[in-house]
């Protein structure tokens, strides 16, 4: 749609690689339509690195609706990354961390910024959000294009975790956008620095199905999806501390092997 100059959210798209550090909580949720929900949550500081080194981050894992796993904490000083499992650390080995070094390639933006939230918002109207971390800020909220929303977030996933998931196009997302009974965007950004402050994305999957669904997409019947990604103090300075008393990597797959 036509963008006045000023538009929140084409800048704060634009500086999506400008954040830096902050404190992340990332919780994607689907519920289905008897109320059981899955999914997870990952929280805590980080601050990506610059050059080889690794990030400086102490991220909460937890999963959402099974309850066998407990949190496991991802813990790195910039130098040294751990695992805690169970409120026990485990050092990671060198071999262990290739993929969170040098995720700073020159030019690299960090990885939200391969995000292009303009392309999936339309209708989208904008209002006062109030303060938030002492700044003021603005809300955008708009209906959401599930599919350029859903191949972005893969393709962030690919980047991110190495999973190769395909992507959903022709009339694959054709008959997913049919199904999708409501989907929207809200946005909080800064209204002066546009730095990102939260995004929420909801969808909601009809619960019958249109002519020709793929069955890999008939799962999603009746389907809600819920994702939030919060970054507070975006670009504060952050401190990590090693964990105490650390114990081998070797440990943690000699007990989980036994």
């Amino acid at each position: 749609g036509p963008f006045a100059a000023d538009d929140p959210l084409a800048a704060t798209q634009a500086k999506l690689g400008d954040i830096r550090s902050g404190t992340m909580e990332l919780r994607i949720v689907a519920s289905s339509r008897s109320g059981e929900a899955t999914g997870f949550a990952l929280t805590g500081p980080f601050s990506l690195p610059e050059g080889d080194a690794l990030p400086e981050a102490e991220l909460t894992l937890e999963q959402i609706g099974t309850e066998e796993l407990g949190p496991l904490v991802f813990i790195s000083t910039g130098d040294v990354a751990f695992i805690e499992v169970e409120g026990q650390a485990y050092k990671l080995p060198a071999e262990q961390t290739p993929s969170l070094r040098g995720a700073a390639e020159p030019g690299d933006q960090g990885p939200f910024s391969g995000l292009d939230i303009v392309a999936w918002v339309s209708e989208a109207n904008v209002s006062d959000g109030g303060m938030l971390d002492g700044v003021e800020t603005e809300i955008v909220r708009g209906d959401l294009d599930v599919v350029a929303a859903a191949n972005d977030l893969l393709e962030a996933a690919r980047d991110f975790g190495g999973v190769d998931v395909p992507a959903i196009e022709d009339q694959e997302a054709e008959r997913l956008g049919r199904a999708v009974e409501s989907a929207s965007l809200e946005l909080i950004t800064g209204k002066e620095d546009r730095l990102l402050r939260r995004l929420r994305i909801a969808i909601d999957i009809g619960a019958s199905a249109p002519a020709n669904l793929d069955p890999a997409l008939a799962d999603l019947l009746g389907v809600e999806f819920r994702l939030l990604l919060e970054i507070r103090d975006p670009n504060r300075e952050v401190v990590v501390r090693p964990p105490s008393d650390p114990l081998p990597y070797e440990s943690l797959v000699d007990a989980s092997s036994g």
